[in-house]
Parts: C-alpha cells; structure tokens; sequence
C-alpha cells in the first residue's frame, strides 16, 4: 500500500518511524500546506506535497489511501472531509505492535492506533479516533468519534467517552464514568465521576 501522510511535523515523524513495523506500507509521502514548508523531501527521503492540486493528482494517479497526522479532533476532521470531498480514502491505521481483541470494533475510517495499545474485548472505536502510544482500554468501553488519546491513557472497564474529546497524557478513567463530547481533561488527571458536555479540566 501506498499513502499519503497528512502534516510533515511532530505526529506525522512518529508514524513515519511506526511504519517500519508494517511489511503492506510500501511508499510513503507526506502533505502540509499550512507550515512553512522550505524542504522538497523529510529526511531526504519522502517528498513533501503543498498544494491541494497537487494531492488531488497523487490520489488519482498514485494512490488515495491517506493518514491525518494531526492531533486536533477539529482539524483532523476538518481535513478528513476536505480530502475526501478530492478522492482521497482515509483508511484506519492500527500499529501491528498493539494488542487487540478480536471481539472489538474499530472503524474503517480515519482511526490511528499507535504501539503499545492494549484493547480488551467489546470495546467500540468510532471514526477518527486517535490512540496515541501506550493507551489502555478496558472491556465494554466505547470511544466516540474524534476523540483523541495522549500517550498513557488508561480507560478501565465500561467507561462511555463522547465524540471530540482531549484526554492529556496518563488520564486514567475510572470503571462506570461517562464522559461526554467536547471534553478536554488535563494530564494525570484520575476521572472518578461523569463529566458534562464541554468541560474542561485542567
């Protein structure tokens, strides 16, 4: 398989190092027309994409299969429908050194899980969704759309996460906790209780 990376920095850099591990990635590109972008290839050896034009053609001629590297629930969506609306499939990349469960669910679209995830059993992972290194995710939990997973989050059994919500580095959420959407949770912090709609805590 052949594909395009979305963003040509910090996250985008991880997965290029990731890739490694998967024998089906065959070539690799990256996209970024934000950045100011003074170097034609990363690393001397992936080229770097800066116009829409541009990957509209690497769709069609090369390849549509396309991975967002960015962080940002909002943007990363945002992305993801601007480059599909060109031809671009964005597929779900889930790191050959994590263990899953096979009686999990994991969206087809847009999910990135990175190494050293544990998933149990039953657990739902809708489109979008980002699993940075390290996260723990207990039975019967389900995870909604564009929600993002800093490294070392833990989220033990039946927890309920809603869609665009930010877990910092080594979140723990208890058993039973529902957390709903447009959630920001500062680093280390041990959820206990449900958390509302918009809350942010710091």
């Amino acid at each position: 398989m052949i594909i395009t990376l979305i963003g040509a920095s910090g996250l985008a850099k991880d997965l290029i190092d990731i890739f490694r591990y998967e024998n089906y990635i065959r070539g690799i590109a990256l996209f970024d027309n934000i950045s100011d972008v003074k170097e034609k290839k990363l690393y001397n050896q992936f080229d770097i994409i800066t116009s829409i034009d541009e990957l509209k053609k690497r769709f069609i001629e090369v390849s549509p299969f396309f991975v967002t590297a960015i962080g940002s629930p909002r943007k990363r969506k945002e992305i993801n429908q601007q480059l599909e609306a060109i031809g671009g499939y964005n597929f779900s990349y889930i790191c050959s050194q994590s263990l899953i469960s096979q009686y999990s669910t994991i969206a087809e679209k847009g999910v990135i899980i990175q190494m050293n995830c544990q998933i149990s059993s039953d657990v739902i992972i809708e489109e979008g969704v980002f699993l940075n290194v390290r996260c723990m995710i207990g039975h019967d939990v389900k995870i909604g759309k564009y929600t993002t997973l800093s490294p070392d989050v833990k989220l033990l059994g039946n927890a309920d996460i809603g869609e665009n919500c930010v877990l910092a580095t080594g979140v723990t959420v208890m058993p039973n906790v529902k957390i709903g959407n447009n959630v920001k949770i500062g680093m280390n912090k041990l959820v206990t209780e449900d958390v509302p709609d918009g809350t942010m805590l710091i």
